[in-house]
């Protein structure tokens, strides 16, 4: 049987988006990869080390370049020119570039790549309020998707307003796949609930809600937890004083690098998601590769891949009394229902978010575009 030939583009920062599904894809022995890997010039959550074990797949060749400039440089038009010019040389089937539409290769991508066998990622529907420069940048997307036939959200709120703003286009909604970060030997701390968070710390994710409100109930009384908050931060004063009460906080503000990520999520038993906009987290899909329950705002994704009571719980958005609530709660009734919490997740993630499930949706994808 002739396998199906794709050539695929994905940098840095959408790595683990892609990683188990080019994996797995390359095993069943039904497609022939050329994988294209673009590092950041300064501060990758990846390195050629990360993807050593892939090499020497029979069906994945790989390829590494880096930026030389900031991604949003216009010097890198000359790196995205070459870059699709020489997947174009492999001849694929079909091009699948997990890149965004960002000013530059947006032109590249228009002008290079075959419209017919394309298939475009779109992490945003839309142009939302998290946007720095909104205005270019909704210029690049339309510039960009206005003009290619198959282009794959992975969520279906995103999905939702994307077609709104391209009626025209072939819209595949697949939930990214479940990120793991390796094994790990760590177990849940025992003596206390703790509520974690990680990750670059900025305005959107709205972390001072979460600050605000375990302040909040361990005023009212309410014992047995901790917070953790854990990665960078380029303003963390402003977070600083809003902590009340040190006594109930861990904050270990820096960097965190790949291999510490799952330790975190085997250790603590909420990964709190208080966002005040979401296209589809990553954290989430982590959080569901370790049977890790999660408090997230009732959001866009979150209020479409969560189940309240089933994954973890979902409050109201910006709301901090419903998110002291929930906390309370998870407190109050953690010995007799954290366990059949986790299993309810559990139970819910093997059925909607397995490997199999969507290296399944991916496939039928390829075959509908490889007709």
């Amino acid at each position: 049987m002739k396998k199906t030939r794709i050539s695929w583009l994905t940098p840095d920062y959408f790595i683990d988006c892609d990683l188990n599904v080019i994996h797995q894809l390359a095993l069943s022995g039904e497609y022939e990869i050329h994988w294209t890997v673009i590092f950041l010039k300064q501060n990758s959550r990846f390195s050629v080390a990360d993807l050593k074990y892939l090499e020497g797949i029979e069906n994945l060749h790989i390829h590494y370049t880096y930026y030389k400039y900031r991604v949003r440089n216009p010097r890198n038009l000359a790196l995205f020119y070459k870059l699709l010019k020489g997947m174009n040389r492999e001849k694929a089937d079909i091009m699948y570039i997990d890149h965004p539409a960002i000013p530059y290769f947006a032109i590249a991508a228009v002008l290079l790549l075959d419209k017919a066998k394309t298939i475009f990622t779109a992490h945003q529907g839309s142009v939302h309020s998290g946007f720095s420069f909104k205005s270019i940048f909704k210029a690049s997307y339309k510039f960009a998707y206005s003009r290619f036939k198959y282009v794959q959200l992975f969520s279906e709120a995103q999905s939702k307003l994307f077609k709104a703003l391209y009626p025209q286009t072939q819209v595949y909604t697949i939930n990214l796949a479940l990120k793991s970060f390796g094994d790990t030997d760590k177990r849940l701390v025992k003596d206390e609930v703790v509520f974690f968070n990680f990750g670059t710390v900025k305005p959107g994710k709205n972390i001072d809600l979460l600050i605000e409100a375990a302040c909040n109930i361990y005023e009212a009384g309410v014992r047995g937890f901790r917070i953790v908050i854990a990665g960078s931060c380029p303003d963390w004063d402003f977070y600083q004083q809003k902590i009340r009460y040190p006594e109930i906080f861990t904050c270990d503000i820096r960097f965190i690098k790949n291999d510490e990520i799952s330790d975190m999520f085997a250790r603590y038993h909420y990964l709190v998601l208080p966002y005040k906009v979401v296209t589809q987290s990553g954290p989430l899909k982590i959080a569901f590769n370790y049977n890790t329950p999660v408090i997230a705002s009732r959001i866009g994704s979150f209020a479409d891949e969560m189940k309240d009571g089933v994954s973890g719980y979902l409050f109201e958005p910006e709301n901090v009394k419903d998110l002291e609530r929930v906390m309370t709660n998870a407190i109050n009734t953690h010995a007799e229902n954290y366990g059949r919490l986790m299993e309810a997740q559990r139970k819910y993630v093997n059925d909607n978010y397995s490997l199999d499930v969507i290296v399944e949706k991916y496939k039928n994808m390829f075959k509908s575009v490889n007709i």
